[in-house]
């Protein structure tokens, strides 16, 4: 019994540019080469990409009023950890007396804010995406820290069911 001889394994070609081409350079430039590659079409903010990053924004920084057992100007987020305490206690529990109308307040709030977000992300990333992309990223990052700048420094946030009364982003989200 013997063994087959060594015949070397041909790479196909994939693309214009094809895998020999990437395998005959040097093992630097491979790495190059490929995190080029890679994070190539991940750099240009497209409208859509604006519009997560205006949602992620809003979502998390901008206070939401709401008028329920007091009044609170909360993010959206807040509401949405809110509903999902009540109804862990719930299903741990069992919901009994007012407990299904409080979760079912924090559930609507909380829809109703992540869709109002979402909404609003997509207009101004609509009307973002007109411009130039140089100016598009630099409205979206000078606002998004600004706003983020605001949460953290201020107390811009009110709620009635929390450790405090009043307070920035981490102590509401804490």
């Amino acid at each position: 019994m013997g063994t087959a001889p060594y015949r070397p394994i041909r790479v196909p070609r994939i693309g214009p540019r094809g895998c020999d081409r990437w395998l005959e350079q040097e093992p630097e430039q491979r790495i190059v080469s490929a995190c080029r590659s890679l994070f190539q079409d991940d750099l240009r903010v497209t409208p859509r990409k604006l519009t997560w990053i205006w949602f992620a924004a809003i979502f998390l920084l901008v206070p939401w009023p709401w008028i329920g057992m007091g009044y609170s100007l909360v993010p959206a987020l807040r509401y949405g950890m809110l509903a999902s305490a009540g109804l862990a206690v719930a299903a741990a529990e069992g919901a009994q007396g007012p407990a299904p109308l409080i979760i079912g307040m924090f559930c609507f709030a909380f829809l109703l804010f992540t869709g109002l977000s979402w909404w609003i992300a997509r207009m101004v990333g609509k009307l973002l995406g007109r411009a130039k992309p140089p100016i598009r990223i630099a409205l979206t990052l000078l606002c998004v820290f600004v706003a983020l700048l605001i949460a953290l420094t201020t107390q811009p946030y009110r709620t009635p069911y929390g450790h405090a009364e009043r307070g920035g982003l981490i102590e509401i989200l804490s």
